[in-house]
């Protein structure tokens, strides 16, 4: 994973303070989550020919870091896409964490 991106996980959602292991597996998790987002609303703004491509790259089993570059390069939008659905789920997991800690 990128380090930048690791480094912004890890002061978004508090994890400084786990263990290694703990943070790695929880990074992965919510990288996971954002990833699955991130291409949801990436994908239909690639053209057809973009689009293709990135569904070789999901066939190959393409890394996470590969297909996110892809769509860096490829959705002028990408950075605020990235930003919003990073934003969108903090708000959500803290809300689920406010409501768990109330109950």
């Amino acid at each position: 994973m990128d380090p930048k991106l690791r480094s912004i996980i890890v002061n978004s959602y508090n994890l400084g303070s786990l263990p290694e292991h703990e943070q790695t597996d929880l990074i992965g998790k919510i990288n996971d989550l954002l990833f699955q987002s991130v291409v949801i609303r990436a994908m239909p703004l690639l053209d057809k020919k973009g689009l293709s491509e990135m569904e070789k790259m999901l066939d190959a089993d393409a890394s996470t870091d590969e297909l996110f570059g892809y769509l860096h390069n490829n959705v002028p939008t990408f950075t605020d896409i990235l930003h919003q659905e990073g934003e969108s789920f903090r708000n959500e997991a803290f809300e689920i964490m406010t409501k768990i800690a109330g109950e």
